[in-house]
């Protein structure tokens, strides 16, 4: 069931990207309600109150006592518990002498070691919080014809962005105008090198080669542009195929690229299948980028390309 919603959520994102690519920009800015010089300054609050921040929020995050379980429940702490299992029979259930000490100091070591793991993890989390806190990304955006410098989280759907080199496309937009425009999507497809947009639609195979669009989590290599955002948050193509929860199966017919920073719950099995015709399907490589935490029973497919700094738990 779970995996059928999110294959369904998938084809409406789809769909609806396709349709805003197609359509006149007349038209795209009727259904957005806006405007080559904008949205209005007080149509802001109610648009963060109806589509939320722009972030993509992980669903499943580690919760205090998933890490406890985590500090407690880890190799070295089973081999512990095993050896004091077995002292607790020899010293106390066979012993013509009882003596519960090694018994008490083998839980003791297990007891402490999981809490010298917890602190560290709270600790670091912590740090890892404070530290994204510290870093803020800033976006141009025309409203009322006027340009404005906002948090990348204030941006909302009707917004128009300008974006130059180095910059990062906050959200689904599509381009207005374009000026010699390369973007890096590597957080989503895999490819290394750069590709060109521009505002007309050319042929295209998937909703990742759309040339008069750009998704959230892709980069400006070089040039500049404008364009409107179609969505935000957990309603972009990035955010909707990397909120990865529990007990998931993803199957698809295409490269899957898992960017940074992503947390990817338990349970989870992730394949790619490549039409092969007469052969019958082949796999694909899936692409994990660098950051992102794999908690417990999560199968990846053989040629799969895991970034520096991943951890993936057994």
């Amino acid at each position: 069931m779970a995996k059928d919603n999110l294959r369904e959520r998938q084809r409406e994102l789809e769909i609806s990207m396709i349709e805003n690519s197609q359509m006149e920009l007349s038209e795209l800015y009727k259904k957005y309600g806006s405007s080559r010089e904008g949205l209005s300054v007080v149509d802001i609050d109610e648009r963060l109150e109806e589509y939320g921040k722009n972030v993509v929020e992980v669903e499943n995050e580690n919760t205090l006592l998933h890490k406890l379980r985590e500090a407690i429940i880890n190799p070295f702490n089973v081999v512990l518990f095993i050896v004091a299992i077995i002292t607790f029979i020899t010293d106390v259930v066979l012993a013509t002498k009882i003596d519960y000490a090694t018994f008490i100091l083998i839980l003791s070591t297990i007891l402490i070691s999981a809490v010298i793991s917890l602190t560290q993890q709270l600790k670091s989390d912590d740090a890892a919080s404070k530290l994204r806190n510290m870093i803020t990304n800033n976006m141009e955006v025309i409203r009322d014809d006027v340009q404005y410098t906002v948090d990348l989280e204030e941006v909302v759907p009707g917004d128009i962005v300008k974006l130059s080199s180095g910059d990062m496309i906050p959200g689904d937009v599509r381009f207005i105008e374009t000026k010699d425009l390369f973007i890096d999507q590597a957080s989503l497809t895999g490819e290394s090198n750069p590709v060109e947009d521009i505002t007309v639609l050319k042929e295209y195979e998937s909703i990742t080669d759309l040339s008069n669009v750009g998704f959230m989590g892709t980069n400006i290599v070089s040039g500049s542009a404008v364009a409107l955002v179609l969505a935000t948050g957990n309603n972009t193509y990035f955010g909707r195929n990397f909120s990865c929860g529990e007990n998931l199966q993803i199957d698809d017919h295409a490269p899957v690229y898992i960017g940074k920073n992503v947390h990817i719950g338990n349970n989870v099995r992730i394949k790619t299948l490549l039409n092969a015709g007469k052969e019958g399907y082949t796999a694909k490589p899936v692409y994990i980028g660098d950051d992102v935490s794999i908690d417990d029973n999560v199968v990846i497919e053989p040629g799969s390309v895991i970034g520096y700094n991943s951890i993936v738990k057994n």
